[in-house]
C-alpha cells in the first residue's frame, strides 16, 4: 500500500479533530471508575445491611446490581477509550512510516 501526502494530511487531520473525543472518553472512563465507589458506598448503606459487619455489608454491595451496572458503564468506556487510542496510535504510526520513507526518496536522490 502507497501512503500518500494526501494520506497523511488527512491522517493529521483526524488526529487533531479526534483528540476532543479521546479525552472525553478518557474522561468518561475515569468518572466511571471512581463512581463505582459511590455505589459500592450507596448499597452498603441501604437498609438491612447497614447493621451487618463491613466485610457483609462490601459482599452484598459487590454482588447488586447496581455494581454489575456500574461494571458494565466501565466496561464501555474502556472499550471506547481503548478503540479511539488505538486509532491514534496506528495513524500515528503510518504518518512516522510515511515521514522516515520520505526521508530516505530524499536521500538517495542527492
Amino acid at each position: 500500500m502507497m501512503i500518500t501526502e494526501d494520506d497523511v494530511e488527512k491522517a493529521v487531520h483526524k488526529l487533531i479533530d479526534g483528540a476532543d473525543k479521546i479525552a472525553k472518553a478518557k474522561a468518561d472512563l475515569i468518572y466511571e471508575e471512581e463512581y463505582k465507589k459511590s455505589i459500592k458506598a450507596i448499597q452498603m448503606k441501604k437498609d438491612g445491611l447497614a447493621n451487618m459487619p463491613i466485610s457483609a455489608q462490601e459482599r452484598e454491595a459487590l454482588a447488586s446490581e447496581a455494581y454489575k451496572k456500574q461494571l458494565e458503564k466501565i466496561a464501555e468506556c474502556t472499550l471506547k477509550y481503548e478503540k479511539l487510542r488505538a486509532e491514534r496510535v496506528g495513524l500515528e504510526a503510518m504518518i512516522e512510516f510515511w515521514r522516515s520513507r520520505s526521508a530516505n526518496e530524499r536521500a538517495v536522490k542527492l
